[in-house]
Parts: structure tokens; C-alpha cells; sequence
């Protein structure tokens, strides 16, 4: 007589990405914004090594940007989607703080997650190629080392695309391996009933 096991996935994580087909027609403008703003205001250190990394207040200015009303929207959509997973459908989510990052060649930002908050999302705005992954690290790997299939995921970052995932979730973003700057915006959100 053989035997069958059956596996059960227990407590999977989800993380969500939309893309705006229409970014192309922003980019330009929202990059130039973001560098020019980035001379005047001075950079802070938080998980970044080298690089820009602005206020945490960030959304307050960029509400004033044409881009802001686009990035608004996709996040709703994305609040939705998880909403929809969650025991959390009757509360509602708001920003509590956002900033972005502008990393030259060779600079990163190390692991990290985002406490205080339930959801993180990360907005691409300028990636060229080589300019370092995202990647998330299993959040299981030190309870169960010996039968994780996987111990990290990388993301490929790409312009016009939100990627938001539980502000838990231990990530790092690689070094810019490119000439070119990556820039990108960060949003931490928290429920509130």
C-alpha cells in the first residue's frame, strides 16, 4: 500500500504590483521635479547606504504634483485588492509617511521593513537597467531553515510599476550597478477604523 502525502500552504504572503501604461507620458517631469527638489532639501539616513533619501513628510509636498493624483489612485487599487484578503474591510487606510530615494552607481539600501505601519509600497520612477533588485527575504527562513524552498525573492524593478506588500516583509534593494540614478517613492500606510 503507498502512501500520499498532500502539502498545505499555511499563511502565504501577498504582495501586489499595478503598472501605469501611461507613465511614460510623466517621466520626464517627475524626475526633475524629484532631483531638483533634492538639492534643496537635505538627504537623512535611514536604510540607505550613500544615496538621497528625503523626509519622511515627502507626500505632503508631492500632493502638489500633477503625478500624485495617478500614484493616488493606483494605490487604492492596490489598498482594495488587499482589503479583499483581509479581515480589514471595514477600516480604511492612510498614508503616514512617504519619502523617496535617489541612488547613484554602487549605492543601496540595506535590509529592512517598515514598523508602524500594515502596508509599504514602493513607486518606480526612474530604473535603469542593472540598477539593483528588490528583494524580500522569507519571513519564515529562521523558524523553519530546513525546509524553506526559497529564502529570498528578487523583484526586477520597472518604471511606471507599485509594488505594495506587508510592511513586515524583511527587504533590501541591491546595489545600481549602472551609471544612471534609480529613483524611486516610498509610502507606509496604517489602518484606522
Amino acid at each position: 500500500m503507498s502512501l500520499i502525502a498532500k502539502e498545505i500552504e499555511l499563511f502565504p504572503t501577498y504582495v501586489y504590483i499595478i503598472e501605469d501604461k501611461n507613465y511614460k507620458q510623466y517621466k520626464k517631469n517627475l524626475v526633475s521635479w524629484l532631483q531638483k527638489r533634492a538639492e534643496i532639501k537635505e538627504s537623512i539616513t535611514r536604510s540607505n547606504v550613500g544615496g538621497y533619501h528625503s523626509e519622511g513628510n515627502f507626500w505632503m509636498d508631492f500632493n502638489q504634483h500633477e503625478y500624485c493624483a495617478v500614484l493616488d489612485n493606483m494605490l487604492k487599487t492596490l489598498i482594495g485588492n488587499n482589503l479583499q484578503r483581509s479581515d480589514l474591510q471595514n477600516m480604511y487606510f492612510q498614508i503616514i509617511n512617504s519619502w523617496y530615494n535617489i541612488n547613484n552607481k554602487n549605492q543601496f539600501n540595506k535590509l529592512h521593513c517598515h514598523p508602524g505601519s500594515q502596508l509599504s509600497a514602493v513607486f518606480w520612477v526612474q530604473t535603469p537597467e542593472n540598477c539593483g533588485d528588490f528583494v524580500f527575504y522569507n519571513p519564515n527562513q529562521y523558524t523553519q531553515h530546513e525546509n524553506i524552498k526559497q529564502r529570498t525573492i528578487h523583484i526586477k524593478p520597472e518604471e511606471g510599476k507599485l509594488l505594495m506588500f506587508p510592511s513586515c516583509l524583511m527587504h533590501e534593494v541591491l546595489p545600481n550597478k549602472s551609471n544612471q540614478q534609480r529613483i524611486s517613492i516610498a509610502i507606509n500606510l496604517k489602518a484606522f477604523s
